[in-house]
């Protein structure tokens, strides 16, 4: 009994202990379902997003490569920019020393005429110049070809009723005043050492020019500026000190108008102040001693330079022009030894039958000032310019002024015709002396230059001189006609530049003159005559090209 109701308990227990464990297992199994379920459910619901993750993965790699490609392009470029870099660096280096060497070849001269190195010396060297045709064309009068050769003097100009004023309508062409000119650099320890040779073609005048004959056109080389510029000095020939050559541009008639008296001088130049600068200079006298007297007549050899002429010249330059003062001095001499031939002796003698002159010595000092400038008075389109000259014994320098800076007084023992002894001539002997008279002078420019623009500009200008001559002067007859007592002109042009080298250029120039009136010793009269004073004028139109080059 016992035993079965062991038996009954573990058969009990054992089912009870079956059924927990199988309630157990069937939890395990349900919870192992579930949880399978839920994996299941999980791996189907993260099956793609795993896809998307592996391309993103794929994109990051991608993208990875380009970089690491981009960073390989990058040290790369890096590598060629710094050989670019140094391959700049190196034509920059290159460059300069081009230019250096291009620089260290050339020279450019204060005129703005550049110059080029011969070979591997320190000498430098340019040349220009212009090329010029000039048809000119006279309504009235016009020039005087014994005097002026092809262009338009008007203190020669044709008096009235005189077969040269009577002369109308006629025309020339000439290019002869084209020019060139040369140019050198010497570089030394003291500066540099510069020169400057210019020539034009007016050196052979036409012969035997009439209105009724042809013209020669062999123009001959002619010298104008054969200087040297050495440590402030100036050796050679150039434009007088006295002069500024400012205003030989503002007119296009470069044979009678603005031209400077070119003259053999040494002068020194000292700047005082920035722009300021003073120079002082000796020149050569030019030939003062025209014929004024029949026992003088065929000779001029008489006439002497005891000494060169001195000038002094102060000019300041500014942005806005200059301003130039200038003097000069000059001695002035005649001297004559006695037993002297007079020339046709035979035909004219002295007073008293005398074949010989007697001794004439004098010596006079000359003078005179200069006040030239330009200025502009509004920018670069307007520009005023002027001078004003005075002084005397310097008429022969001075533009218009005449052949003589001098006349000479009548001798004591006179002429009278051919050996005819005049009792009116001889009677006034007493109030004549041996002595020279020097002419005085006063000229004034004033004109204005309008600017439109690079390519078009108008000048205009007018030109008075006055000329008064000693007292009692007596002259060769043949001669009264030279002695004017006023030349006046004016001028006025417009050119037009269609490039820096070539100007076309119009101008017309109006002048007269007029002769001294008053009584005048003359040789061979018997006494004074009285001169009414004559009048001359003529016009000149004239029509250039100027071609202007430089090398």
């Amino acid at each position: 009994m016992k035993s079965l109701k062991s038996l009954l308990m573990c058969t009990v227990a054992f089912g009870v202990s079956a059924q927990v464990a199988f309630a157990q297992e069937s939890k395990t199994v349900k919870t192992e379902n579930k949880v399978a379920t839920a994996t299941a459910v999980k791996a189907k619901a993260s099956k793609p997003a795993l896809s998307e993750t592996e391309s993103l993965r794929k994109e990051l790699d991608l993208v990875k490569k380009q970089i690491a490609q981009l960073k390989k392009t990058d040290t790369q470029l890096k590598a060629t920019d710094q050989v670019n870099q140094a391959g700049v660096i190196v034509t920059a280096a290159e460059v300069l020393k081009t230019e250096a060497e291009v620089a260290a070849s050339k020279r450019t001269l204060k005129s703005g005429q550049s110059l080029v190195r011969l070979g591997d010396s320190n000498v430098f060297f340019g040349m220009g110049g212009r090329v010029k045709l000039d048809v000119a064309h006279y309504p009235k009068s016009g020039p005087n070809p014994k005097t002026s050769g092809n262009y338009l003097d008007p203190k020669t100009i044709g008096l009235d009723g005189s077969d040269l004023a009577n002369n109308k309508n006629n025309t020339d062409m000439t290019a002869q005043n084209s020019r060139v000119n040369f140019y050198s650099l010497a570089e030394t320890a003291h500066g540099d050492l510069e020169s400057r040779v210019t020539f034009d073609f007016l050196g052979a005048q036409n012969s035997g020019h009439s209105f009724n004959s042809t013209p020669s056109t062999n123009y001959g080389l002619r010298a104008r500026s054969i200087y040297v510029d050495y440590c402030g000095f100036r050796l050679g020939q150039d434009d007088t000190n006295f002069f500024t050559g400012d205003f030989a541009g503002y007119s296009f008639d470069n044979y009678g108008v603005n031209v400077p008296l070119r003259r053999p001088q040494v002068r020194y130049t000292h700047e005082l102040t920035k722009g300021l600068n003073a120079s002082v200079s000796i020149e050569k006298p030019n030939s003062d001693y025209v014929t004024r007297h029949l026992a003088f007549s065929g000779n001029n050899t008489f006439g002497k330079s005891t000494t060169p002429d001195a000038t002094l010249r102060l000019r300041y330059d500014h942005d806005l022009g200059f301003v130039s003062l200038s003097g000069i001095y000059r001695r002035i001499s005649v001297d004559v030894p006695t037993g002297s031939t007079v020339p046709g002796s035979a035909a004219v003698p002295v007073l008293g039958g005398a074949t010989t002159r007697e001794k004439f010595t004098s010596h006079k000092n000359g003078f005179g000032g200069a006040l030239m400038g330009s200025v502009k008075v509004y920018g670069d389109m307007v520009r005023l310019f002027g001078y004003v000259i005075a002084g005397q014994g310097i008429s022969n320098l001075v533009m218009d002024g005449g052949t003589s800076a001098y006349l000479q007084y009548t001798l004591t023992t006179d002429v009278v015709g051919a050996g005819v002894e005049d009792a009116a001539s001889i009677s006034n002997l007493a109030r004549w002396k041996n002595d020279l008279g020097l002419v005085k002078v006063l000229s004034g420019s004033v004109g204005v230059e309008f600017k439109f623009n690079e390519n078009w500009k108008f000048v205009t200008s007018g030109i008075m001189t006055t000329l008064k001559y000693p007292s009692n002067a007596a002259v060769s007859k043949s001669l009264t006609d030279q002695l004017n007592k006023n030349v006046n002109r004016v001028f006025a042009n417009v050119v037009y530049s269609p490039s820096k080298q070539l100007d076309l250029v119009l101008e017309v120039m109006h002048a007269q003159r007029k002769t001294l009136k008053g009584k005048i010793h003359v040789d061979g009269a018997a006494g004074d005559i009285a001169y009414s004073g004559t009048k001359g004028k003529a016009t000149q139109i004239t029509a250039s090209a100027v071609y202007k080059f430089n090398y």
